[in-house]
């Protein structure tokens, strides 16, 4: 097999893999669905793989809306899910 793909975008790269086009390192939230549903394996589980950060931005303000709030804790308990 010769040839590579290259790709900045996660989804992309998921269909990518599901199209059986070659292997790729995604976060684990990104392709849960398709790992529980069988249409794509992990493999090399246990190998060092590239950290992710998050960020929620949001204007600086003394009063932050609850509902902002709330949403950046459900995200933080969403990645965090199953001990990611």
């Amino acid at each position: 097999m010769k040839g590579s793909l290259k790709v900045n975008n996660v989804l992309f790269m998921l269909q990518a893999i599901k199209s059986h086009l070659g292997i790729g390192v995604l976060p684990e939230f990104a392709c849960r669905e398709a790992l529980e549903k069988g249409e794509i394996v992990s493999i090399l589980r246990h190998a060092d793989k590239p950290t992710l950060a998050l960020y929620a931005l949001y204007p600086a303000r003394q009063f932050v809306p609850a509902v902002v709030l709330q949403c950046i804790e459900f995200l933080q308990a969403w990645f965090k899910r199953d001990g990611h």
